[in-house]
């Protein structure tokens, strides 16, 4: 792996900020220009794209309490270099661009913030394939990457490949999938699913019926998917 990117003078700048930085400028380029060019005001989108970010940042340092609730204190702890989960990020940025904007009364934009979340996630992996963290289990397959003293699944790859590829569908379906938010549901279902599985090779501790913290969001999150789409078809 490669920690350190590069050092300014005596000081290194390590890879996964700067591609945490860079992820953060991805996002908002995919989704702020081709709303822009759709005809929306610059008055509309920065307050919600603050919204996504505020309630991004505080979604995924809160969804601990589920995820790993032992260490909790430690990880709301900011200044502790702790990071957060992208499970809780994405539910966060939702929630928070959608509080901003049925509060000021403006049509709903997740459909423009689908493919760029899932394009922000490949850059957000990059970081974390070179920083060497969001490893799985150990393994033998030939594939795998020695982290944490032993071989193990390279499941921040995995992750990456797998949101390079729901990115490529949702972009291509940008045009035909409209309906309010359609297109930000399918990426959300798409990925809780990938997601579920992936736990299994993940690290993270069982909290409930032997499950992680993450899986019980993506099961809350697909049965939310469920009640959403029998509505619209009601």
């Amino acid at each position: 792996m490669h920690p350190i990117l590069f050092h300014a003078g005596p000081y290194p700048v390590f890879s996964y900020g700067v591609f945490i930085t860079l992820g953060l400028i991805v996002l908002y380029a995919i989704a702020l220009v081709p709303a822009r060019r759709a005809g929306w005001e610059w008055e509309q989108l920065l307050p919600i794209a603050s919204g996504v970010l505020v309630g991004g940042v505080c979604g995924m340092r809160l969804s601990h309490v589920v995820v790993e609730p032992d260490r909790f204190v430690e990880l709301l702890d900011f200044y502790s270099g702790a990071t957060g989960n992208i499970v809780g990020l994405v539910v966060g940025g939702y929630l928070g661009g959608t509080v901003v904007q049925k509060s000021l009364g403006y049509p709903a934009m997740g459909n423009y913030y689908a493919p760029a979340m899932a394009a922000t996630s490949v850059v957000w992996r990059i970081g974390c394939t070179l920083g060497g963290c969001c490893y799985g289990q150990e393994t033998g397959l030939p594939w795998a990457v020695h982290l944490a003293g032993a071989d193990r699944h390279p499941t921040m790859v995995y992750e990456g490949l797998f949101n390079l590829l729901l990115f490529g569908v949702l972009w291509r379906l940008r045009r035909r999938v409209t309906g309010d938010n359609d297109l930000l549901y399918l990426y959300f279902a798409c990925y809780a699913l990938f997601r579920f599985w992936l736990e299994f090779i993940r690290l993270y501790p069982p909290v409930l019926l032997g499950l992680t913290g993450i899986q019980v969001l993506c099961l809350g999150g697909l049965v939310w998917q469920g009640v959403y789409w029998r509505q619209r078809r009601v």
